[in-house]
């Protein structure tokens, strides 16, 4: 009685190299089918990143866009602030300017008036020196003319002043 059969050593070397080219093609294909999986999560990857990108990018610009809003606000407040202190400060100088100048032209009135009344004073002293000198004058032609001249007689001559 015969055994199983066992196959000859070419045939086994046959089915051998069959299973390994099956192998080797089952390797290939899962490296493939891998290769595939790994490219489509890497793109994956890589677009789940690229959109966070954007996400924080936009969220980034949304934060500048606030703080650039609160600083112009900061500013249009500090330059009010700004524009009132200069209006007040060239209102007070304005106003300052107007009072000094009112000083002075009541200083400038005071002097000219002072001048004026010196010189009406000098006027008058002129006036009271040439006629004390005047009256000097006369009381001197008097004394000298002696009693017949015509103050001494009454003031007229021809005697009226007499008796």
């Amino acid at each position: 009685m015969q055994g199983p059969s066992v196959p000859n050593p070419e045939v086994i070397l046959k089915q051998k190299d069959g299973y390994i080219r099956l192998l080797d093609e089952q390797l290939k294909q899962g490296q493939k089918t891998l290769d595939e999986q790994r490219k489509q999560q890497s793109e994956y990857l890589y677009q789940q990143a690229e959109q966070q990108k954007r996400q924080i990018e936009m969220e980034i610009k949304q934060m500048v866009a606030q703080q650039e809003m609160q600083l112009m606000q900061q500013y249009n407040q500090a330059l009010v602030q700004v524009q009132q202190a200069a209006s007040h400060q060239k209102v007070a100088l304005e106003t300052q300017a107007m009072q000094l100048t009112m000083e002075y032209q009541q200083k400038a009135s005071q002097e000219d008036m002072m001048v004026k009344q010196s010189e009406l004073q000098r006027q008058h002293m002129d006036s009271q020196m040439k006629f004390a000198a005047e009256m000097q004058k006369l009381q001197s032609s008097a004394v000298n003319a002696g009693p017949s001249s015509p103050m001494h007689t009454g003031g007229m001559p021809g005697g009226f002043g007499q008796q």
